[in-house]
């Protein structure tokens, strides 16, 4: 093994320690990382220096790499420079284009205003002005409370004024999860510390105070309660991604084969021939007929191809046809785990009992099977929240597949196609016009959801933290796309833009490892996997745009369904 450093080619380019000052050095280590700017969600990277904390001027807007919805949080700002224009710091929510403050959801302090002094902006809130001038060397403190939804300003350590502390910002429209949040105009230069240097960069004689528990290396002590914004602070994930979502790889032999490496008996299966000649998309769920298959990028009903595929303890086993096992054709299978089962009770909670309902509660998942009526009912999904996303079939007729989306503007008067590339569309035959409930969904009478005599299945998703996220973004049509956060770095991806037309999209880390990543599938076409540049980086903490491509990044509204590789709490130790 080499050491640290050496340069193995044996040119003799090895690196060394030359012009390393004591304030080069970070608290950053593998098993704990702390908060930066956000390269990929900044206005003008590159006024970014300083391992991405100091602030040039003329960057703009930028928020953190670390974004919180619960606990109490602390970072500092060192006014560096100031000629002209405002430095404002504070947070902001992560739904929102960072390019402008159209319909943002923040909270931030700004000096100066009009008047030469500072003021307090909220979003939907009054300002709060005449709060005294910040100068050359000047810290700013900024401590945030997501539980009790209020922000304190700090000067030196001291209230900026009286009416600064605690300020609510639980009015914001979007408070569900927020990151900090920096603005530097054209004459202002700050360098930012999320706990990894209180020298800031060698402006200041480092002072080393921690956070409660221990971590950071602040110039003040942070607020009683109030922790630095690093991984040993975040909370663990309440599952492990990998125990309830995979993915496997075959290459298929012209026969039946089995499939292992999954690490857990899945409940359903979603399978695509990667190679040259298009071929459909298959899902296959012990819920319903395991012998059985449903074509997502077609409205047919269930036919019957899969008959002798099997679901054990680490995989499945391939049957049926050369829908699944053409001979030296690539394939991918994308593998959920319900109750790792296959026993799938009835459900009573709504107006009709279902057939089969199998639910992985901490996973936010589950699997339901019933017999439509042809009037409006509800229908138990098993889970213990609200699901925002839901994928019906009818298994019986030749029928689209309906899709319900609870995300950003979108509500139960509105649907999806899942095999067809269809904008979305409001109607309320399929939902009834009504939200899902934390333990049911409502079926109106549109023969793709409920038709008298029928049969349906449904795929009820909610978002879990640090496992996988539901959502909606606002693409900015330009090669410097968009960021997403997600809280973890994904495993699997899923894109719609549903303002307009558009096909379905996915991606995942197990046919393509790094970045940028190109491969994707079409979900509502037979086509072959597209190895084309639709750019896309699959990040430690959601995914970043790098393309103007309808698929993902065109000036308009998209959904995603992601799931996680790893949550963020550990992803930057790869």
């Amino acid at each position: 093994m080499s050491i640290l450093g050496t340069d193995i080619s044996g040119q003799g380019n090895h690196l060394v320690s030359a012009n390393i000052l004591i304030s080069d050095k970070m608290l950053d280590r593998p098993s704990n990382n702390f908060c930066t700017v956000n390269p990929t969600d900044v206005q003008t990277v590159s006024k970014l220096k300083e391992g991405n904390l100091q602030c040039e001027p003329g960057m703009n807007r930028s928020r953190g790499t670390f974004a919180v919805s619960t606990g109490k949080w602390y970072f500092e700002l060192l006014m560096k420079d100031q000629s002209s224009g405002a430095l404002q710091v504070g947070i902001a929510g992560v739904v929102h284009k960072i390019s402008a403050d159209d319909g943002n959801e923040f909270v931030r302090i700004s000096h100066p205003s009009a008047n030469g002094n500072g003021v307090i902006l909220k979003v939907g809130g009054t300002a709060t002005d005449n709060l005294g001038a910040v100068v050359n060397g000047d810290i700013l403190g900024v401590a945030f409370d997501m539980d009790a939804q209020e922000i304190s300003f700090l000067e030196n350590n001291a209230a900026i004024a009286a009416n600064s502390t605690d300020v609510d910002f639980s009015g914001l429209s979007n408070t569900g999860t927020m990151a900090p949040h920096i603005i530097n105009s054209s004459g202002r230069r700050s360098v930012a510390n999320f706990g990894q240097d209180s020298s800031f960069a060698g402006n200041k004689t480092a002072q080393g105070n921690t956070d409660g528990n221990g971590f950071g290396d602040f110039f003040y002590e942070p607020p009683s309660g109030y922790l630095a914004l690093c991984t040993k602070n975040l909370s663990e994930s309440s599952v492990i991604p990998q125990e309830h979502f995979n993915t496997l790889l075959y290459t298929g032999s012209g026969s039946a084969a089995g499939h292992r490496g999954l690490g857990f008996r899945p409940n359903w299966i979603w399978g695509k021939k990667r190679g040259t000649a298009a071929q459909n998309h298959w899902w296959i769920t012990d819920v319903t007929n395991i012998n059985k298959q449903l074509i997502s990028d077609n409205d047919g009903s269930e036919g019957s191809e899969a008959n002798g595929t099997a679901f054990d303890p680490n995989g499945f086993d391939t049957a049926g046809n050369d829908l699944f096992y053409n001979n030296n054709s690539p394939y991918v299978v994308w593998c959920w785990k319900g109750n790792g089962t296959n026993t799938s009770p009835s459900n009573t909670n709504g107006s009709i009992n279902t057939q089969a309902t199998n639910a992985n509660i901490p996973a936010g998942f589950s699997i339901t099977a019933w017999a439509g009526t042809g009037a409006t009912a509800t229908i138990g999904h098993g889970l213990s929240k609200a699901p925002e996303l839901i994928i019906v079939k009818n298994r019986d007729d030749d029928d689209n597949w309906c899709v319900l989306v609870i995300a950003g503007p979108y509500d139960a008067t509105d649907f999806l196609r899942l095999d067809a590339n269809n904008a979305i569309v409001d109607d309320a035959d399929r939902w009834n016009d009504t939200a899902p409930t934390t333990s049911v969904f409502t079926v109106d009478t549109d023969n793709q959801v409920n038709g008298d005599g029928d049969t349906y299945v449904a795929y009820s998703f909610h978002s879990v933290e640090g496992h996988s996220k539901i959502g909606t973004y606002t693409g900015n049509g330009n090669a410097d796309g968009v960021f997403v956060y997600l809280g973890f770095r994904p495993a699997f991806l899923m894109c719609k833009k549903i303002s307009s037309t558009e096909s379905w999209w996915v991606v995942d880390t197990a046919r393509k490892s790094f970045n940028p990543h190109i491969y994707g599938i079409e979900l509502n076409a037979t086509a072959d996997e597209l190895a084309v540049a639709k750019d896309l980086d699959l990040l430690s903490n959601g995914f970043k745009s790098r393309k103007a491509t309808g698929y993902h990044n065109d000036d308009a509204t998209y959904m995603y369904m992601a799931f996680a590789e790893t949550p963020f709490k550990y992803a930057n130790a790869r």
